[in-house]
């Protein structure tokens, strides 16, 4: 039973016998006639292969789809005994046009395969050279691939869009990269480092993964020219700060050193290194300038509070006249209009504790004198006191010794019964924190 041809003429033969012969049969005969019985039968399933061969042809013909895990499983049935039956035309064009269509089939199958492995290994490592990988695989793809694509393979497509359209943006900078290398390189100077700096700040961590060893050395290119510019911008930047110690050099110099990266850092030359501790002190003395120029702000809004309220005012004043007396030449006070109206301010409220300097002296040498003479004051030195604690301001209540609030109460609260020149008892005194009735000097015969 080697072959489909063998098995009918095997089948034949044991057809044409009669009774007679298979009477004469001798057992050695008797194999023949079982093989020709398994002849029918695996001729019988021969046949049923070919017929459904045949109308996967047929399908195909007719410009339909035949499922190809179904049709790679028939073309896989196909046993030496059935192809020994393919010798005649029509069969082998049959055979032709269903491995052919099984074979651009299962290429196509491969490609969607590969996408999508593509795919997966991309999405494990955005940042690197898989999505060029991706997008290889999804140009790989025909027209009749995407006309033919499921739901499943078009959401495949979606991501291979998305991975082309990444490298092909990513070539752009790569090129642009070595395009401006190239140009600093021919025509050094501040436009073309200034181009070149651009190209290399548009570069994303994905353009650094994918590019190749010119691109690589065009990077590195133009990092050394930024990072020699940035030296001579430091030094530079450290002489006028060397000369001119103020906020606007202390800011130029710290801005310099602060464009340093930690890579351009390490390797500083030795001769930039003074320039790098120089900077250090620059942001300590901005720290420094700053903290004084917050403290100015804030004595000012003290001010305000305070006199809007009328208390508080002696620590205010105090506050803003020490914050502006704190302000140094560093602090380049002419070129700040916020700190020129502090220390306008800061003027202001000098003049009036100088005013209330005044009153207070007057005030105290009016009680001491009416201390000295016990409780007999003369009605002039009574009056003048009571008219100058009586013109005494919030500011001056507030700015008052606790001695000396003890000698004006002293003096103020003097009791018993009214005599000659004897002040008012304490119910009459002007309170040092509460103003009640003023004072009143009520002798019962003229003073001396």
């Amino acid at each position: 039973m080697d072959s489909a041809p063998s098995c009918r003429e095997l089948l034949a033969a044991s057809t044409a016998l009669t009774d007679v012969d298979r009477d004469r049969m001798l057992p050695v005969h008797d194999g023949a006639i079982s093989t020709s019985s398994d002849c029918a039968s695996a001729l019988k399933d021969s046949e049923q292969i070919w017929m459904q061969l045949a109308s996967a042809a047929s399908t195909i013909a007719n410009g339909q789809a035949v499922p190809v895990d179904q049709l790679f499983a028939l073309r896989e049935s196909f046993g030496v005994f059935t192809m020994s039956d393919a010798s005649s035309s029509d069969r082998k064009t049959m055979l032709a046009s269903v491995d052919a269509y099984l074979g651009e089939n299962l290429t196509r199958q491969g490609r969607w395969e590969a996408l999508a492995e593509a795919i997966t290994a991309w999405r494990s490592n955005v940042v690197s050279r898989l999505v060029d990988d991706v997008a290889n695989a999804y140009t790989a793809l025909t027209p009749e691939d995407r006309s033919l694509a499921s739901q499943e393979q078009k959401v495949l497509m979606t991501a291979g869009q998305s991975a082309l359209a990444e490298q092909q943006t990513s070539d752009r900078r790569l090129t642009d990269v070595v395009a401006a290398s190239r140009r600093l390189s021919a025509e050094p100077g501040a436009a073309a480092l200034t181009s070149a700096n651009k190209a290399l700040g548009a570069l994303l961590p994905l353009d650094h993964a994918r590019a190749d060893a010119a691109e690589l050395e065009a990077i590195s290119a133009i990092e050394a020219a930024m990072a020699t510019a940035k030296f001579q911008r430091l030094s530079l930047a450290a002489g006028v700060f060397r000369h001119a110690r103020n906020r606007t050099t202390a800011g130029e110099l710290s801005d310099a050193s602060s464009e340093l990266s930690e890579e351009e850092h390490r390797k500083v030359p030795t001769e930039i290194a003074a320039a790098i501790s120089l900077a250090v002190e620059a942001q300590l003395e901005l720290v420094q300038s700053l903290a004084r120029e917050r403290r100015v702000a804030d004595a000012i809004r003290s001010v305000d509070a305070a006199e809007s309220s009328s208390s508080g005012l002696a620590s205010a004043y105090g506050e803003v006249v020490a914050a502006v007396e704190e302000l140094t030449s560093f602090d380049e006070v002419e070129s700040s209009a916020a700190l020129r109206a502090a220390v306008t301010r800061s003027d202001r409220v000098r003049r009036l504790l100088s005013q209330s300097d005044e009153r207070i002296r007057g005030v105290m040498r009016l009680a001491e004198q009416a201390a000295s003479y016990g409780q007999s004051v003369p009605i002039a030195i009574g009056q003048a006191f009571q008219a100058a604690r009586s013109s005494l301001t919030n500011l001056d209540l507030e700015r008052l010794s606790e001695d000396q609030r003890q000698l004006l109460d002293s003096v103020c609260g003097i009791s018993g019964p009214l005599a000659p020149g004897v002040l008012a008892p304490a119910d009459r005194c002007v309170n040092l924190t509460q103003r009640s009735q003023p004072w009143v000097l009520k002798p019962s015969a003229p003073l001396p």
